[in-house]
């Protein structure tokens, strides 16, 4: 396998406040029970949102994040950098797609949209995963 090791130095954020009221409830390994094994995974489906509705939210400053991984953990699932590559390369031109630091900007901006629709869905909801699979079926492509 092929790995691109120019991801690795590129920090993944979650907003801390959806961190520290969320993450425990959604993120567990060998747990089918929990929507997410890895908290990558629920990056890339607050990332997904972000792109579904074609939005994306400045970071807010580092004191209201958390890092959770750097972009090494992309390297895992190659076609993910590929993905983003070419997001990248359809909204702006190749040479912000041979960035790493533009791909992963991008990227996040999009995570951020998505984890604040997540809040505003997810807050108050005791089933999680149900809520989860029925919210993404109702987004609708912008």
């Amino acid at each position: 396998m092929i790995t691109d090791s120019r991801y690795r130095n590129q920090d993944l954020w979650i907003p801390k406040s959806f961190h520290n009221e969320f993450v425990d409830r959604l993120v567990k390994r060998r747990d089918p029970s929990i929507a997410f094994e890895r908290q990558v995974d629920l990056w890339w489906y607050a990332f997904g949102i972000g792109v579904t509705i074609s939005e994306r939210t400045p970071l807010p400053i580092r004191s209201d994040l958390v890092r959770f991984n750097d972009g090494g953990i992309l390297e895992s699932d190659p076609w993910r950098i590929t993905h983003l590559e070419l997001l990248v390369l359809a909204e702006q031109d190749e040479n912000a797609a041979s960035d790493p630091a533009e791909v992963v900007q991008t990227a996040n901006e999009y995570a951020m949209t998505g984890f604040r629709l997540l809040t505003e869905q997810l807050r108050g909801v005791i089933d999680l995963q149900l809520h989860l699979m029925a919210y993404i079926t109702s987004i609708h492509v912008a």
